[in-house]
């Protein structure tokens, strides 16, 4: 009982913003492994992880989603051990890792719950990338999360809609999405949610009141301190954010870091936008950009695989790895044996000799 109200009340504030809500989640989950009660620990460290990955303090929510998976993994509680995953992905997103996060939903789960997360994550990546399949799987994550009717769905859900209307410069679609979530999210006082909804609808030219003290860089960006924003999506460590943020300066220098960091992440409809910006500005020397054939890693390997195999060349164990990346042994295991498969070799001392040689590291 006592972690049961810990739960929900801890949950409760983190959705207001109120910090208070981390240590009462830690107390619930340490309260229930004092009685073996795996089920409601995990149950308090995915709602933790949850609005930790909402406030975008990623460093923070990583740390506790490595715990949260060593227990449920150890527990076999297959269910929770999903949609952990599912926040990986979110939080690989979030770090614009394209590959990583799509690799963590590429077999779309069967719970509802989760596989509207993965269908959000998947919709929004390729949006972001510009590669086909957006629409659809944002369109079935809608379905689902009506289906579902909790805001806690519909509001990522309506986020990357409306996103995907901005870049297709349907101010009046995003304007239609995103405002009655924005509503719901503001009689709730669910600020992180609230935040980017106000965003977006300030973005499609919507007139949306923000409190003075909201500190979510969202919500910084929407009271048109542009600049603030992108300083507090680079700590944050969001670099699609922060370029986002730095695109909305008068200063062409701003632009064009915008585009250097485009260009380099492989966000493609928002480089192509920022490019029309600065033609449309007079600036003539605007760099091309990557070529299609250089933006995919040649072997397949993610984002995070190319890091492991960095630690590899360390000489780590991977339960040295896993500590040195928050995250479980397990995952590690994963990551290596997916690595030693890709480059088509048996062995960790012959995977980096060929990393080497490939010039992935």
């Amino acid at each position: 009982m006592l972690s049961h109200a810990l739960n929900n009340h801890g949950t409760a504030l983190m959705f207001r913003a109120d910090d208070a809500g981390i240590a009462e989640l830690i107390e619930a989950a340490d309260v229930a492994l004092a009685v073996d009660d795996m089920e409601d620990a995990a149950r308090a460290y995915v709602n933790l992880v949850w609005a930790l990955l909402d406030q975008y303090r990623l460093d923070l929510a990583e740390r506790h989603l490595g715990r949260a998976l060593e227990l449920t993994e150890r527990a076999e509680f297959i269910a929770f051990v999903i949609y952990q995953r599912m926040e990986q992905a979110r939080l690989e997103l979030a770090r614009a890792h394209w590959d990583d996060a799509l690799a963590l939903v590429e077999e779309l789960p069967e719970p509802p719950h989760s596989r509207c997360v993965a269908l959000t994550v998947a919709g929004t990546v390729r949006l972001r990338r510009g590669d086909d399949g957006a629409d659809a799987d944002l369109g079935e994550a809608g379905r689902l999360a009506d289906a579902l009717d909790e805001l806690q769905r519909r509001g990522p859900v309506a986020a990357a809609r409306a996103e995907a209307a901005l870049l297709r410069g349907d101010l009046a679609a995003a304007r239609a999405i995103a405002r009655p979530e924005f509503d719901e999210a503001d009689r709730r006082v669910a600020r992180a949610l609230r935040a980017e909804l106000a965003y977006l609808l300030v973005r499609a030219g919507d007139e949306v009141a923000i409190a003075a003290d909201d500190e979510h860089p969202f919500a910084v960006q929407a009271r048109g301190d542009w600049r603030r924003a992108a300083d507090l999506w680079r700590a944050a460590g969001c670099p699609y954010h922060e370029a986002a943020a730095l695109a909305e300066s008068p200063d062409e220098a701003d632009l064009l870091d915008a585009l250097a960091i485009l260009d380099r992440i492989g966000a493609v409809p928002l480089a192509r936008r920022v490019r029309a910006d600065l033609r449309d500005r007079g600036v003539r020397s605007i760099p091309r950009g990557p070529s299609s054939p250089t933006r995919r890693n040649p072997e397949g390997l993610t984002d995070r695989q190319v890091g492991v195999l960095r630690l590899l060349a360390e000489e780590l164990t991977n339960a040295e790895i896993a500590d040195r990346l928050v995250v479980s042994v397990r995952t590690i295991d994963s990551h290596v044996a997916a690595i030693l498969t890709k480059l088509g070799v048996s062995t960790r001392r012959d995977a980096v000799r060929v990393a080497h040689e490939l010039g992935l590291l």
